[in-house]
């Protein structure tokens, strides 16, 4: 007698996490850091499936690499990479606007310059000097 065939699996699908319903790239920001580059960054914000709407913030970056196979010239890449210093926090916005609103302040937070840092020789204070008397 056969073996009867075993029970076909119930196929799971993966859940859908979030949707990008918008992309936005952002002018060149010219960055000061001991030498002058220009930062090209891009935005996306997803439509979360819970409700809500948060962002992903990725930075374009440049490669050049020698291939392990024969080539004339070496390999040029260029590709976005997630931006982990601006990562999103908090609760998701209301809205695809108020999710790319609150991004685009915490970019020109974080890439604001520093405040000139106080030395401890001008913060001290100075001890008046006496006056020499003529004769």
């Amino acid at each position: 007698m056969k073996k009867p065939a075993p029970a076909p699996m119930a196929l799971t699908l993966p859940r859908l996490a979030s949707e990008v319903v918008r992309i936005v790239d952002l002018q060149p920001v010219v960055i000061h850091d001991g030498r002058e580059r220009a930062l090209a960054l891009r935005v996306e914000i997803h439509a979360l499936s819970a409700g809500g709407f948060e962002s992903r913030v990725y930075q374009r970056e440049f490669y050049r690499m020698q291939p392990s196979f024969h080539l004339s010239r070496r390999a040029d890449e260029r590709l976005w990479a997630e931006d982990v210093m601006f990562v999103w926090e908090g609760q998701p916005a209301q809205s695809a606007d108020e999710a790319l609103a609150a991004t685009l302040l915490r970019i020109a937070q974080q890439l604001a310059p520093a405040p000139a840092k106080r030395t401890a020789k001008a913060t001290a204070k100075k001890k008046p000097v006496a006056k020499k008397k003529k004769r």
